[in-house]
């Protein structure tokens, strides 16, 4: 007999993906112009590409481990 696994399914999504199906969600149904969005995302790879991306990296990937810690 086969004994059925735990329950310790993960979720990998890209950090990318997640950011630009919400910008997506906020143009469609949230009211935010197209050219908002479109600001906030050259500002954001502006920043990525700069000296802060480290830091910003780090802080992310510190957020997204204390998040992944949380008992859901």
């Amino acid at each position: 007999m086969h004994q059925l696994a735990a329950a310790d399914t993960q979720l990998h999504l890209s950090v990318p993906l997640v950011l630009a199906g919400s910008v997506v969600v906020m143009v469609w149904k949230g009211g935010l112009r197209w050219w908002h969005a479109a600001a906030c995302v050259a500002a954001g790879l502006a920043i990525a590409d700069s000296s802060a991306g480290g830091p910003g990296r780090h802080l992310m990937a510190a957020v997204f481990g204390w998040v992944n810690g949380l008992p859901f």
